[in-house]
Order: C-alpha cells, then structure tokens, then sequence
C-alpha cells in the first residue's frame, strides 16, 4: 500500500471514529457555533480542466519527458556559497514539497551534454556543470543559457492534485510562512461541488499561484515565470434554476505569488437550497489559448454553519525547552512566571509530568501521535509514518479547524507535521509574533478549533531582550558574551562544564528568556479572553523537554534522560472540568496529551494511540512511564545511539551508551529513587536490579516497535540554518 493510501487509510478511521462517537461532556444548554464541511473530502460533481490540464496530460502519463530549454541569464540564478572565479546557484524546481523536477550528474555547455566531469572539476566560461542539485557555472558567462534535460513523470505530476474515483485527492504545498492542503492544478481549474446550503453558510478559502508557467512545446514542455498578468480565480455559485453568481473573484498578478491570499464569502441567503459551488481559475487573454498553464492552488475551502455545539476549542502552547522548575507553580525561587501561575491556579496542575524524550523532534512527534518514540521512528530525517494518525488529523475529520504556528528547525513541514492542519505556519521569529499570527487566526473562527502554537524563545541561542536582562541576569565580568549560543562552546556539546559563575550567567540568561515568554504569554491569552476567543476552550500548556544547566556535568538537551531535562509543566484549564487550582502529584507522560484533548473533544481515539485521558483523581499511574529515544549528540560523532528511561512509581532507571558522558558521575546505566532523591544523585543499581530492569525495558521495545519508516525527511537550506542555529546540526554525521 502506498502512502498516500496509508495516509488516506488513516484518516478515513479517525473520520468513522470522529462520527460514531458522543462527546464525554453533557450539553448543558443549546450553545450556538459552526460546524464544517471540507469541500476536498466531499464528492466531485465536476472535474473540468482539473487536476491537469488536458494539454498536459499527454506528456504527464509518460515515465519522462523532455523539459525543454528556457534562457537562464544572470538574474534568474539564485546565489550560493562558492569558490573565487565560479558561482554557484540554483535552478531547483519543487512543486507542492514534492521530488525535483529536474535529474543530475551531468556537465551541460552550450554545445550539448557531455559525461559528469570529476567532483573537484569546475566549469570553463560558459559551461554549468549540475551538481547534487545545484548548477555552478564561471563568473562572467553572461550570455543566457538554454538548458534542456529530462523531467520524470513523478517530479511534476506527483506534486499536482489527482483524481481518485470521483473525489479530489490534495497535496500539502509550502509556501513562506505557511503550510496549507491544497489541489494544485494547472490553469484553467474548473472544481464544481453539490452543496446544501445550511443556515449562516459561508465559505472559506485561500488561494495563490505559483511562480511558474508551463508551456507546452513541440516535444516537451517548459517552465517559466508566468508575466505580470495571472490567472483569474473566482467562486461561482450556480442555483437549481440555472441562475449564476460570481461571489468572489480576483486577478492575481506576478507580484501576489508564492503567497496565500485568504478569503470568505456569505452564502446564507441561498439558507435551505442546494446550489453548485464552482471553484475556477482561468489564464487570461491569450495564455488561455497560448498553451501556457500557470499553477494555481485552491487551499482548503472549508463550508461552515451555524449549528448547537458545546465542543471546547482547544489551544495547545507548547513552550519549547521549558524546565518545570523555573515556574513558580512549580517551586521556582525566582519570580519568573507569573502569567503561567495564573493559569495553573484557575486550572489544573501536573506535578510529575515526564516528556517522552528529552529533545524536540521525537517529543512532538510523541505529542502529536500519542505513540514513544520506539514505535514512530523519528530521531533525525525521519517522517511521520502514515499508519500513525495524529491529532490533528482526528480533530479535523471530527469538524475542527486546525492550525499549527510554529518556529521553524524541526517544527518545519520536512517530518510530516503539518498532517491534518489546515494551516500549517513555521517559521523562525521572535515569540511575539508567532502568538500575533495565532491571535489573528483565532479571532476568525466561529466553529470549534484547535490551535497548536509552539515557540522556540527559551532554547539556545540565549538572547533575552534587555529590560528582562536586567532584572533577572546579575553581574558578570567573564568571557562569554552578552549572546551565549551554547552549541558554539566545547562545553555545549559534552565538554567540560565552564566555571561557576560562568553557569550561573547562562542559566541567568535562560531564566530572563524564560520571563520575556511569560510576559508574551500573558499578553496572549488576556488578548483571546479579552475578545471571547477562550470562553469553552480548553487551554493546554506543557513543554517537549527541559534544560540542563551541568548538574550532571552538561548542558543543553538531548543528551540524557535526568528531570531536568525530562520534567516539563502540563497545566490544563477548562471550566466546568479542568479548574480550581487543583494539583495532581502522580506521574504522567506527554503521551496523554491527545487522548486527553480527544476525549474532552468527545473524539474516539485512534486504536495506535498508546497514552489514556489525565485523571482528575489523585492516585499512582497504572502503567510505567517510558521514555525510549536515539540521542542527537550534538557536533559529535556519536549520533542515533539508543538511550532509556523507564519508571515505576518513584524508581526511575536510565540507560546510556557507555562513555558519551564523560563529566557524569553516573555514565552509563542507573537507578534513583525520586522519592528519595530528586536531584538523581545517588545510584540504586547493582548487578540483580540492572538484570532485571534490562529485561523490563527489553519487554517494552518488543511491545512497543517501530511501525513502517514514512520515509526521509529533505531540509533546505534555510532550515538546515535555523538547526544549526539551534544546535541540532554541524557535526561530522550531519
């Protein structure tokens, strides 16, 4: 089975399960809201000129075709790093986050093709040699270049949107600052759906354009930008009698390109009628006729109406690398946190929360798919499997409206998380204004949503804003700088742990991040309350993983499995179940989290979800808390090594490759008994216990395996940026 039929599999269930069940929570009273319809799972009535254009498909059912040449003068090249006297650019062509248009390993010159020269040869004026992906040339060949080279089928039609029976089948297209579901077809698109139009019916959607125009040409085709002129796109609805309306409509110019434009119209003055909605996208003058097709997507028109709902919204804030312990709820010496308090004193706190891994790609994927990181596989470049519903994806199939503001490195769109988002928003930016970008999404939705907002503040590089730096970083006259990016230091990758006061000015400076992000939280939330964006919502607010500060002879993360980098907040708040100021003292895992907002949402879970809903009741945790993860040991050789945790009740066993963590008193395997010694300083293990809790651990990798690889993730090199950025990049395995 592929995966995109996997994938479909997949969601088909959390559709079926999202319709059979009844929400856990009375409806007190007839509250009005919307519900929602996604016109891309319903039924085609008409197809014409979509997905592909009939021009097009001649060549787009071949294995390979010709891609024939257009001129690459000078200012197409996208410039790169290279060696002095050469350059080195790209002509990288990707649709819809899908293959490479075009193949490689070849020398082209203006005379034709001639065999791949070796890896350290350069071009001669006026050749380009192709290389991993990239074209390099010598500086000073300013005479336009014709390339011609051949295009597999899968490069160009598999990003595009495909037909399956009489439905649409979508694709994920990336484009800056977003990540939406969409049919990408070349011009003329003609969609038309049968709709039943409820009370207070609108429609929502989005639409752009590529910055490309297919051409068809006498024995291939061609790409180029499309002229200043675009395509027009509008939204037709046509009654049973015949009559047509153009609701909404725009011309997109070459400057609206590569950028989602969002959009609603109002169709509760055709409330009771069934109508035809028709979604067209036409090249104007003569590209209609020229064979020129620019791309153009429709991204995810949603059909809302008024119905009675009592389902809480739900706004998850994930604060990456946050430590529990620097909240005051949880103990904090410092006043750092007074936004996150209050939260937790009007709902309910979990004292012993543990993440299931203690760095950020594992942890989320955790998160998002209620499953250990033994069983979705990713440690590095991997991808969601198919066969892993994510929350998500059961939200939206049971009517939410989903979208993820995030900041970029692993939380891009490269491991398969914007599954089931509508809007999927990544990218690296101050935590201000990914909330400002959350805010304005939130204030538009009427129907119940679920809003996943991550942000990357408190992790390395430390760089607090300067009111916050001093109040909370005190005096220091050593050699770090005012910026301490931890990876840049022997210590931030397992090296020797710098002096005391040296520590002391790095944790300093996390604990100002740490208060600069309350304050933004803060500002948040009274923003959604103040405008009635919280009233029924269920606000979660947990972390991935924590930070180590040397107490046990490292920093950062990553790199062990101790409480201060596994303990993380998980504060719930919803009236009516999740309030009080209640604290919960027993042990809970990150695995929880979706089964918990799925049951609030009165959503049957996915049967591959291993956690349960978080108790409202005191009492010991049924099963044992696991923790299976590879390590990314940062700039070292030593990556992808396996490491454990597992507890029961207060015992807490770790496992680590031997030797990785030299300045550890404890280097390899341990016991600690938390209860009695939280900080995990005094080793329980002897040679009968280690037998033993092996054999436990054993057990549980044998009942929780990895299920099918989805597959390996492709950065670019923004994204390889940003990780090195934030330390998960640079070694000599990278």
């Amino acid at each position: 089975m592929s995966t995109l039929l996997r994938f479909l599999a997949a969601l088909s269930a959390a559709a079926v399960l999202g319709a059979c069940s009844e929400p856990n929570r009375a409806t007190e009273s007839e509250e009005t809201t919307r519900s929602v319809e996604f016109l891309f799972d319903g039924a085609l009535q008409n197809a014409a000129g979509a997905p592909w254009s009939r021009e097009l498909e001649p060549f787009l059912a071949e294995p390979s075709f010709p891609l024939l040449g257009e001129p690459v003068g000078k200012a197409a090249w996208k410039p790169l790093e290279g060696s002095a006297g050469h350059e080195r650019a790209s002509l990288r062509l990707r649709l819809a986050g899908g293959p490479y248009v075009h193949t490689v390993a070849e020398v082209i010159t203006l005379a034709g093709l001639r065999p791949a020269a070796p890896e350290q040869s350069l071009p001669a004026p006026g050749e380009l040699l192709l290389r991993d992906q990239e074209i390099v040339r010598a500086v000073g060949a300013e005479a336009p270049v014709s390339i011609d080279y051949p295009a597999a089928r899968d490069g160009l039609a598999g990003g595009l949107a495909t037909l399956d029976g009489d439905r649409l089948v979508p694709q994920r297209l990336r484009l800056p600052g977003a990540d939406r579901r969409v049919a990408l077809a070349p011009t003329p698109v003609h969609l038309t759906y049968h709709v039943d139009v409820k009370a207070g019916a609108r429609l929502e959607f989005a639409v752009a354009a590529l910055p490309l125009a297919v051409r068809v040409r006498s024995g291939g085709l061609s790409l180029a930008a499309f002229a200043e002129r675009g395509p027009n796109v509008r939204i037709r609805l046509e009654e049973e009698g015949g009559a047509s309306s153009v609701l909404w409509e725009r011309s997109l110019a070459s400057a609206d390109s590569y950028a989602f434009h969002p959009a609603a119209v109002d169709l509760s003055a055709w409330a009771g009628d069934t109508v035809r909605l028709h979604l067209e996208a036409e090249q104007p003058g003569e590209g209609s006729v020229s064979g020129e097709h620019v791309l153009v997507a429709w991204a995810e028109p949603a059909l809302t109406n008024e119905v009675p709902d009592a389902r809480p919204n739900v706004l998850v804030l994930l604060l990456d690398t946050l430590r529990a312990d620097r909240l005051g709820c949880y103990g904090a010496g410092r006043d750092l946190t007074p936004a996150l308090d209050a939260v937790a004193r009007r709902g309910v706190r979990y004292a012993d929360a543990m993440s299931a891994a203690s760095w950020t790609l594992p942890s989320h994927a955790s998160l998002f798919t209620s499953t250990y990181p033994s069983q979705h596989g990713l440690w590095k470049d991997q991808v969601l499997p198919a066969e892993l519903p994510t929350l998500a994806e059961v939200l939206r199939a049971a009517g939410y409206r989903t979208a993820a503001f995030a900041e970029g490195g692993y939380l891009g769109s490269a491991h398969g998380f914007p599954r089931g988002h509508e809007l999927y928003d990544s990218k690296n930016r101050d935590c201000s204004v990914t909330f400002e970008h959350a805010a304005a999404w939130i204030a538009e939705r009427e129907t119940p949503y679920y809003a996943f907002v991550h942000t990357y503040q408190v992790h390395s590089p430390y760089e607090p804003p300067s009111e916050f730096r001093e109040r909370f970083v005190r005096p220091y006259d050593g050699p770090l700088p005012e910026v301490v990016d931890a990876p840049d230091y022997d210590w931030g990758h397992g090296g020797a742990p710098p002096s005391a006061a040296d520590q002391r000015y790095v944790s300093d400076l996390y604990d100002a991040e740490v208060a600069y992000l309350d304050q933004e939280v803060g500002r948040f939330l009274a923003r959604l309350e103040a405008s009635g964006a919280l009233d029924n919502t269920l606000v979660l607010i947990t972390s991935d993983h924590g930070e180590e500060f040397f107490e046990h002879g490292s920093a950062l993360h990553g790199m062990s499995l101790y409480q201060e980098q596994l303990h993380v907040p998980l504060i719930l708040a919803w009236p009516g179940r999740f309030e009080g100021g209640a604290v919960l003292e027993h042990a809970v895992h990150t695995v929880d989290v979706a089964p918990t907002i799925a049951a609030a949402a009165g959503v049957e879970p996915p049967v591959t979800w291993v956690g349960a809903p978080l108790a409202l009741e005191a009492g010991a945790t049924a099963r044992p808390l696991f923790v299976p993860m590879k390590t990314l040991w940062s700039n070292t050789r030593r990556v992808g090594e396996p490491a454990a945790s597992l507890r029961e009740g207060d015992l807490k066993y770790v496992a680590y490759p031997s030797d990785l963590r030299p300045f550890d008193e404890h280097p390899s395997a341990a016991l600690f008994d938390l209860g009695r010694d939280p900080a995990e300083r005094n080793d329980l293990l002897d040679e009968a216990a280690a037998a033993e809790w092996r054999r436990k651990l054993d057990a549980l990798y044998a009942r929780y395996p990895e299920v099918e690889s989805g597959g390996v993730a492709e950065h670019d090199e923004a994204t390889r940026a940003e990780l090195e950025k934030l330390g998960y990049a640079g070694g000599e395995d990278d």
